[in-house]
């Protein structure tokens, strides 16, 4: 995968996310919340695919949100 089609492929699934989000309820002024969260969940995800992770995997990241 080039640079630009990686670059797409990360626009793509963060634009994607955000709809996802308001297409849940998640009022607007929280969405950079939520995307700034997951993002760091990514950053710690170390290069894992995310269809490789499990409840176990996510359960710690989301306690340190508290």
């Amino acid at each position: 995968m080039t640079l630009s089609n990686h670059s797409d492929t990360v626009a793509r699934f963060w634009h994607k996310y955000r709809f996802s989000l308001a297409e849940s309820g998640v009022k607007p002024a929280a969405l950079q919340w939520y995307a700034r969260h997951a993002a760091a969940y990514v950053k710690a995800a170390d290069g894992q695919r995310f269809a490789t992770h499990s409840a176990a995997t996510v359960e710690p990241c989301l306690g340190e949100l508290d």
